[in-house]
């Protein structure tokens, strides 16, 4: 599903900057993947991982985890629902 006024907004901003001579790049980037994946029972984190919190990024439709652990080892990105995601 697409947020059609979003979209709008942003094309907005690009024309205008066309307008104006400016080229526009469009940075998609995202923090940690996505608030959708996120670890609700923190007792489910085996020996040696961590809940993960669940950061900004991805929508809920790109976050298909197929079930996989959230829990981090490392770093943000560690879950196995992150990489498979």
């Amino acid at each position: 599903m697409f947020d059609e006024e979003y979209l709008d907004r942003v094309d907005a901003y690009v024309t205008a900057a066309a307008d104006h001579g400016i080229y526009t790049v469009i940075d998609m980037h995202q923090d940690a993947y996505s608030a959708f994946i996120a670890t609700e029972d923190p007792g489910e984190c085996g020996e040696g991982t961590r809940p993960g919190k669940g950061w900004d990024g991805a929508p809920e439709w790109a976050s298909i985890t197929d079930g996989l652990s959230t829990c981090m080892t490392d770093e943000r990105n560690s879950a196995p629902a992150v990489e498979a995601a």
